[in-house]
Order: C-alpha cells, then sequence, then structure tokens
C-alpha cells in the first residue's frame, strides 16, 4: 500500500503556493509584510488540505508538501541568482545568508507536519 497520495500532495503544494502569491500580492497592496507568518499559515493550510484528501497519515502528506515547496523555492532562487550573475556579474548576487534558509526550511517543515497532522484528528 502507497504510503503518499500524491494527488493529495500536489493539490496541497499548489493551495500552499497559491496562497503565497497570494499574500505576497496582499503586501504590495499595502498589508504588513510578515513573510515568514505568511509562509507558515499558507503551507500550513496546503499541508492541512493535502492531509483531508488522502485521508490518512496526514502528518506524510503535509511533509511532502513542505519537502515540494522547499525544494520548488530552492529552484526558483538557483534560476534568479543565475540570471543575476549572467546579467550583472556575481558581485551583484550579494552574501548568502544561511540562517534565513534554515528558519525558513524550519518553518515549512513545521508547518506541514502541524497542517497534516491536524488533518489526520
Amino acid at each position: 500500500m502507497e504510503l503518499l497520495r500524491w494527488r493529495a500532495v500536489g493539490i496541497g503544494f499548489l493551495v500552499a503556493v497559491g496562497l503565497v502569491v497570494l499574500f505576497g500580492r496582499l503586501v504590495v497592496a499595502g498589508a504588513p509584510g510578515l513573510g515568514i507568518v505568511y509562509q507558515f499559515i499558507a503551507l500550513f493550510l496546503g499541508a492541512f488540505v493535502a492531509g483531508r484528501l488522502a485521508g490518512r497519515a496526514g502528518i506524510f502528506q503535509g511533509s511532502a508538501v513542505a519537502v515540494l515547496y522547499i525544494l520548488a523555492v530552492a529552484t526558483w532562487s538557483v534560476w534568479v541568482d543565475y540570471d543575476t550573475a549572467t546579467r550583472y556579474g556575481p558581485a551583484a548576487l550579494g552574501p548568502l545568508n544561511l540562517g534565513d534558509i534554515v528558519v525558513g526550511d524550519l518553518v515549512a517543515l513545521s508547518a506541514g507536519a502541524a497542517g497534516g497532522w491536524l488533518a489526520a484528528r
């Protein structure tokens, strides 16, 4: 029996990304910029949706949503950095902040696990 329901994980991932984009537009429109809080809420809800749709092993479904989100953000960041370095040179990139990356990943994984866990209850 397959533990992950990839359709549910995919839908949860799309919900999370859609909410991140929506929250980003709200910030542009003047809402307070609470990026890490918005990320937590979006991933929590996406993981909850995945856990509910799967109907079992919610914590695994939610964690899978978080891992997909982390991979998508990392891929996007690499592409943006590559494009910036190609256009303006490597000096335009600035320093890498590993602390922000680790905190962001921990928030994503915590939100995914919590949302999936709650969905399974």
